[in-house]
């Protein structure tokens, strides 16, 4: 069964990122899928919050079966994210942006409102 959200999608030649989250308020929860043409992908759930236009979240996902969790940083321009990058280091388990002032969304990835699939 879908979220019940808004979809967003980023394509960059044969790989593509989906994120589907429901906002209620300030907070955020939902998932995001990596599809990568020639490496492993990912896929798992996001939780967060929205600090000003900026939206981050913990991404906890599985690959090559290992658990692990990233903090990732989305930026709301209208009707689209854009994610950002930044150095990040490892705090209790969790791999967090060491600077959240330092991210950096100027080259980050476009993510654009796409309809919803349902299974």
């Amino acid at each position: 069964m879908r979220l019940p959200g808004t979809c967003y999608l980023h394509v960059h030649g044969q790989d593509s990122i989906t994120l589907d989250i429901a906002v209620d308020g300030d907070t955020v929860w939902g998932k995001l899928q990596f599809k990568n043409y020639q490496i492993d992908g990912s896929s798992g759930t996001v939780s967060g919050r929205f600090e000003g236009d900026t939206l981050l979240v913990k991404y906890d996902f599985f690959a090559e079966g290992t658990r692990n969790i990233t903090e990732e940083a989305f930026l709301k321009q209208g009707d689209r994210y854009i994610r950002g990058f930044g150095d990040r280091k490892e705090v209790d388990g969790v791999y967090r942006f060491a600077d959240k002032r330092a991210i950096d969304f100027v080259d980050g990835q476009v993510f654009r409102p796409v309809a919803c699939n349902t299974p």
